[in-house]
């Protein structure tokens, strides 16, 4: 895949959501990651952790354990025997983890150090002063951005109340306006914050 998923930056409390992990190989001459394992620390009092799965690309020796207690997900990944997996501009999923977001908040996740280093096609382990392990923070509330039904999702039911008030002026954020209510009617900055 050459571009990442959107990603969302917003979710409602008791929603089910994914958290994927992707990588690439970017040094000079990249042939391709083989494997290796990343942890990812999560806050435990504002998500769940529900189930783990690793890549089918990463399939060999792969792992993933849920710790909830410790808001953890250890050994993410695993290997593959394949080369030019995650080469240069392409990126490679190395697992994917599904939550709930269990209350109102900002929820931080982060990536670590994992038990097995990340190790590049013929070339050995990289150091892990040479990766950069990413970070996410999300913001869970019991109403969502641009849900105008109250559903706990942006869908097309939404997209048709906006469009139901367009160019309404004083229109509510029930009823689409959701940039400025007082003072703008409903137009391409709504729609654009409603398909955010």
């Amino acid at each position: 895949m050459a571009q990442l998923p959107e990603t969302l930056r917003e979710v409602a409390s008791g929603q089910t959501f994914y958290i994927e992990v992707w990588l690439r190989d970017l040094f000079n001459n990249a042939q391709g990651i083989t494997g290796g394992m990343v942890d990812m620390l999560f806050d435990s009092t504002k998500a769940s952790a529900i189930d783990v799965q690793n890549s089918d690309q990463f399939g060999v020796f792969s792992d993933g354990q849920i710790d909830s207690a410790a808001g953890l997900i250890d050994r993410l990944g695993g290997g593959t025997f394949s080369s030019g997996v995650g080469a240069g501009d392409e990126w490679a999923r190395l697992a994917t983890v599904e939550y709930t977001a269990t209350t109102d908040g900002r929820i931080d996740f982060s990536l670590g150090e994992g038990d097995l280093q990340l190790s590049r096609f013929n070339l050995g382990n990289v150091s892990w002063d040479d990766v950069q392990l990413g970070s996410l923070t999300l913001n869970a509330t019991s109403t969502v951005r641009g849900d105008l039904t109250g559903n706990g999702f942006v869908d097309f039911q939404d997209l048709t109340i906006l469009l139901a008030n367009w160019g309404k002026t004083g229109a509510t954020a029930g009823e689409g306006n959701l940039v400025d209510e007082v003072n703008t009617s409903v137009d391409f900055q709504d729609l654009t914050a409603l398909l955010a």
